[in-house]
């Protein structure tokens, strides 16, 4: 119950057309009134009710068993605020943040091996403007597809969100233009899996794939593919790695994650491919005692 110390007039009048109780009602039934200083009965002019003056200056009426009708008129009378849609929590959805904006498609709630359920739903929030964290200001744009597990980058115009999920081998394309999504599938030049993500190139946005032989980069204008032999030993850590785009170096930067053969080996050192040069380089974590 919403409780005010200084009722609105709105009450006041609602409450005016109401039967009257005896004042122990009227405490018991409205907690506000427990706060404020004792309900004086005083003499009145006007209909039969009695009528209780309050020391905060302002007069009712009101009835014990009206009161949940009061309320509710209440409202009824009161501005309406309206609330923007919010996504549901999910987990494995696809996301981008670019030109300030967040975007998330998809997901699901988890864990996978409960059969969880996926969504569709995709939203945008903009990260340029300040907002209460209780009351983010998310934009729902039309749904996209039902998935969880897969990823989003931008198309090479620099506006339109594209997400790719992994077929094996292949990948299916969704593009978003600003009003509606088109899809379409390729296949990659070899097997790719599922837990080893892709990741783009933002100076062109290319995106490359690691597969067991080659990094594969894909070109989104016309979903055209070409490949870079990755040389052996290097980037064991194709089995759920972490990577990312290094802006200083120009290079990508994969780090832990666990070997692409079985039995599965943890490989604690980061793996950088430098994409102006071609080559690979391993750094390697020293531990030291303190």
């Amino acid at each position: 119950m919403t409780c005010w110390r200084d009722p609105p007039l709105t009450l006041v009048l609602v409450l005016s057309f109401l039967p009257p109780c005896h004042p122990s009602d009227l405490l018991e039934t409205c907690p506000w009134l427990r706060a404020g200083a004792p309900l004086v009965p005083t003499q009145h002019s006007i209909r039969t009710p009695l009528f209780f003056k309050m020391s905060s200056s302002w007069s009712l009426f009101t009835t014990r068993a009206g009161l949940a009708t009061c309320l509710t008129l209440l409202l009824l009378l009161l501005p309406s605020k309206s609330h923007a849609v919010d996504p549901m929590p999910a987990t494995q959805m696809a996301f981008m943040r670019t030109n300030g904006l967040l975007y998330i498609q998809g997901g699901d709630n988890g864990p996978y091996y409960q059969k969880p359920t996926r969504y569709n739903q995709f939203f945008t929030l903009d990260l340029n403007i300040s907002w209460s964290v209780h009351t983010p200001p998310w934009k729902k744009l039309p749904d996209g597809r039902v998935s969880s597990f897969f990823w989003m980058f931008l198309m090479p115009d620099n506006v339109s969100p594209v997400t790719l999920t992994s077929l094996i081998p292949g990948y299916t394309v969704d593009v978003f233009n600003g009003a509606s999504w088109s899809s379409s599938n390729i296949t990659s030049p070899e097997k790719t899996d599922i837990a080893c993500p892709p990741v783009q190139d933002p100076r062109t946005r290319l995106i490359y794939v690691a597969g067991p032989s080659y990094l594969s980069a894909l070109n989104l204008r016309d979903n055209s593919w070409t490949t870079h032999a990755i040389p052996a030993n290097f980037l064991k850590q194709r089995w759920y790695p972490g990577v990312v785009f290094n802006s200083d170096r120009n290079s990508f930067m994969y780090f832990g994650g666990h070997s692409y053969t079985i039995p599965r080996e943890s490989v604690p050192y980061m793996t950088e491919y430098s994409i102006d040069t071609g080559k690979w380089s391993v750094f390697v974590s020293a531990m030291c005692d303190s």
